[in-house]
């Protein structure tokens, strides 16, 4: 983590540094396999003369942070120092830490124990811990928690019994917020649509805005509606940071904007690659030796689009290997199953073409990797351009996801002191609950808003 608040001209400085290997556009956009990318031949040819066991320590780790090769255009070393600098400058010198973390000894409630994996309650912790271990929960300015893509309410429930105050789940979800109403009764569920209906008017002073996950434009809208309401704190691990309306994203600072940082929904996608490209170079492989054998077989597979060949099938059967994914996919289409002549031919003739993708690839990651952090970036500017003390750090290990880069944003102006409680009459509750200012909506089922804990 950050051992301090980000001022914003640092961030500032940091969102340019990053926007600067963002040209040309058409190079985020590109993908290996896509003729004439990458866009620069020189990286082609670097990456394409790296070793089998560079490359291995390439998808471990990254490129960019396995820059260390002389022979490195300095173009591509530039790109992979920017990005590495950028990221250990936000994971700081423990990549799990956050802010003021408690004890795991006052974690492990039963709201964490009903989490679905233990990935999951790794999230959760974490950001339990971040939300209790700020100035602002030990000031006891924290009023009220709002999360904003509740699901089931896990996290809603810990942070309410941690912090002890009301709490309001939000999601569109009808039958994710029976479930949660049904687990934690002194809870506030309502069924709203943060994208339609907005957020803004349900927040009042003192709140702490917690979203796990929230995907794509949910989380934009989060960031929004904090920064302009400048009296509420903000915890924020966001993901899929490609699903937004339209053809661009915009930038939300203003830096952001003079600096036109507008991004194709197609490039973002590769914010939502894994860090660590180790584990899928088998499933990887067999899928493109299964490809080479449609081809022998006279499928045009080439023609129907990239993963075609795994039409009706599940994607964890590509990681057992080719002989038992063509059994799969061939007799979804109707085909006899491969002979063991068949499978060695398209294992043979892939092998070039996937050794050349696969050194390719890599640079698909370093990226990936630079346009997350420039999504996180530019919102946690947009929260300081608006008067915010900001911190990045990762929330938790990639093990429990990749998409670990927490915003906690603490407002600096506007809250009344601590016994100052907001009175009945105001928003219904001693306390400051609005809750019940806004009405219930119909669910809409959009994927962009679910974050289920």
């Amino acid at each position: 983590m950050a051992t301090r608040p980000l001022e914003a001209a640092e961030l500032a400085a940091l969102l340019s540094a990053l926007a600067s290997e963002c040209d040309p556009r058409e190079q985020l956009s590109g993908r290996a396999g896509d003729e004439g990318w990458p866009v620069d031949d020189q990286w082609r040819q670097y990456l394409l003369s790296l070793s089998a066991e560079a490359v291995s320590r390439c998808e471990l780790i990254g490129l960019h942070h396995a820059s260390d090769n002389q022979a490195m255009p300095t173009s591509l070393r530039r790109l992979c120092s920017t990005v590495s600098d950028a990221s250990f400058l936000l994971a700081g010198e423990e990549r799990t830490s956050s802010p003021g973390a408690v004890s795991t000894g006052a974690i492990g409630t039963i709201a964490i124990k009903r989490c679905r994996s233990e990935a999951k309650e790794v999230q959760v912790t974490a950001l339990l811990r971040a939300a209790t271990g700020t100035e602002y929960a030990r000031q006891c300015r924290v009023r009220r928690v709002v999360d904003v893509g509740c699901g089931r309410g896990h996290l809603l429930a810990e942070l309410k019994s941690a912090l002890q105050v009301p709490a309001l789940g939000l999601d569109i979800d009808a039958s994710l917020l029976d479930s949660a109403r049904a687990l934690y009764l002194d809870i506030d569920f309502r069924v709203h649509d943060v994208l339609e209906e907005g957020l803004l008017p349900l927040l009042h002073e003192g709140d702490l805005v917690v979203g796990l996950h929230p995907c794509g434009l949910l989380g934009e809208v989060i960031v929004e509606a904090v920064a302009a309401h400048g009296s509420c704190a903000m915890l924020m691990v966001p993901c899929c940071v490609h699903k937004q309306r339209g053809s661009l994203r915009a930038a939300r600072s203003r830096a952001g904007r003079e600096l036109k940082l507008e991004l194709t929904p197609s490039a973002l996608k590769k914010a939502s690659m894994a860090l660590d490209a180790s584990a899928t170079v088998a499933p990887r492989r067999a899928r493109h030796e299964l490809r080479e054998l449609f081809r022998t077989r006279g499928v045009d597979i080439d023609s129907e689009g990239g993963g075609a060949e795994m039409e009706g099938v599940q994607s964890r059967v590509a990681k057992r290997g080719l002989a038992e994914l063509a059994a799969v996919a061939l007799k979804k289409r109707g085909l006899p199953p491969p002979t063991v002549q068949e499978l060695q031919v398209a294992a043979s003739k892939s092998r070039p073409d996937f050794e050349a993708r696969r050194r390719i690839s890599l640079l698909e990651v370093v990226l990936g990797e630079l346009l997350e952090l420039v999504v996180i970036v530019d919102r946690a500017l947009c929260l300081a351009e608006a008067g915010h003390s900001v911190r990045l750090f990762r929330a938790f290990e990639a093990t429990a996801s990749d998409r670990n880069l927490a915003i906690m944003a603490e407002p600096t102006r506007g809250l009344r002191s601590e016994g100052a409680a907001v009175k009945d009459g105001e928003s219904g509750s001693e306390i400051g609950s609005c809750a019940s200012q806004a009405e219930e909506s119909p669910s809409q089922a959009k994927d962009t808003q679910r974050s289920v804990v």
